[in-house]
Order: C-alpha cells, then sequence, then structure tokens
C-alpha cells in the first residue's frame, strides 16, 4: 500500500530551500578581522613604520624600507627594483622580489614567503631578516607581536 507524503513533509524541501540561501550569504559575509601584527625591537613597539607589518599566511612582513631605516643598513637596489643588496655591519644580504632563495655572504638560505612588493611597499619576512643579519626573532602569538633583539 502506498501511503502519501502529508503536505509539511512535502512542504519540507521547499523550506529547507529557503532557508539555505541566507544561511550561506551570512556565512559568506560574516568575516573576522585580525589587526596587523606588531613589531617590537628589544622590547619597544616599532611605531615609526609608515606601511603597517604584515602577516600573510602565518609569516610576519615588514616593510623593507622603513624598517632598515629603522634599524640601520645600507640597502641598494637594482635598476628594475627588483634585487636588492642590504649591508648592515659585517653583513651582505641579497635576494629579488618574490623569490624564495637569499645569499648572506657566502650561504645561500630560504625565505618561508619571498620578499613582495604591493604597491611602491616591498615586504619582507621578518625573521630569516632578523636572523640573517645576527638578531633574534620570537612570535608572540596571545599579543601578535613579532619580538625582534
Amino acid at each position: 500500500m502506498f501511503h502519501r507524503p502529508t503536505t509539511a513533509w512535502a512542504l519540507l524541501p521547499l523550506l529547507v530551500l529557503s532557508v539555505l540561501p541566507s544561511f550561506a550569504q551570512q556565512a559568506t559575509t560574516t568575516a573576522v578581522a585580525v589587526p596587523p601584527p606588531l613589531v617590537s625591537l628589544n622590547g619597544q613597539t616599532l611605531s615609526a613604520l609608515t606601511s603597517p607589518p604584515l602577516l600573510i599566511a602565518g609569516v610576519v612582513m615588514v616593510p623593507l624600507n622603513d624598517f632598515i631605516d629603522t634599524i640601520g643598513g645600507e640597502l641598494t637596489a637594482d635598476a628594475t627594483s627588483t634585487r636588492f643588496t642590504l649591508r648592515r655591519g659585517n653583513a651582505i644580504l641579497t635576494f629579488a622580489l618574490n623569490q624564495a632563495p637569499f645569499q648572506l655572504g657566502t650561504q645561500v638560505g630560504t625565505f618561508d614567503r619571498p620578499p613582495v612588493k604591493l604597491g611602491e611597499v616591498v615586504y619582507i619576512e621578518a625573521e630569516e631578516l632578523v636572523e640573517a643579519l645576527g638578531g633574534q626573532y620570537a612570535w608572540n602569538k596571545a599579543t601578535l607581536t613579532a619580538e625582534l633583539s
């Protein structure tokens, strides 16, 4: 014997379909704003950076020119502004935009996140840069701060 579904059960698929679009729209338009990371050098937050540091795929990126102005060093670029040489003390670091490998003196290393140019600002990975220059890097997840010394 065949039982005909009641009207309420027959309308259930329509009810589900009518609710899903608004639920999906709400889910896609709700975003959590993550503040840019902070960068501190020897316990002092770097506030003189004209461009904010960025957190890209878990990697802290700092604006290259501002950062070098803050910590000291000489930065030169080739004619196309795609290859850079940074001199600070005895360290000579060479690297290129969008390329993971870098050279520190005669040794070769690799950035987790290659240097990138966003607008007019070149960003470079803070951890590798600081460690290449002989400093120390620590990430404070609670305060979203890259602590450099």
